[in-house]
């Protein structure tokens, strides 16, 4: 004689049935952050995603670079690309990307970045 589940629900495929729920159409879908609109500014394409703008050709990369709106190190990126105004006004986080860097405008970041390390992430693209 075989024993019976504990739980009293079955297999996992008996539990999924019971509960009507297709992983496959519902759930998942729901798990991939879908963009709630493109924009193109200054040449880069960026969905917003929740309250963040995000370069639309960002993939993987190696650094980041936090920048706090209105300090010392983006008077330092306006002064290397006007674009970087335009891009700050997406909303409160933009990342843009340049080469293997990311730029990310924020209310958040730093301000003490050298202007000479600014300017080699945004050459880099």
């Amino acid at each position: 004689m075989q024993s019976q589940a504990a739980s009293g629900w079955g297999s996992p495929a008996s539990f999924a049935s019971r509960l009507n729920v297709d992983i496959k159409t519902r759930i998942a879908p729901a798990m991939i952050a879908a963009p709630e609109r493109i924009s193109e500014v200054g040449g880069h394409y960026f969905a917003k995603i929740g309250d963040d703008w995000v370069d639309q050709s960002l993939t993987t990369t190696t650094t980041t670079l936090r920048v706090r709106v209105g300090s010392d190190a983006f008077a330092h990126l306006l002064a290397l690309d006007a674009r970087f105004a335009q891009w700050a006004k997406l909303g409160p986080v933009v990342r843009i990307k340049f080469g293997a860097y990311v730029i990310e405008l924020s209310p958040n970041g730093f301000g003490d970045y050298s202007e000479d390390m600014l300017k080699r992430a945004i050459r880099h693209g």
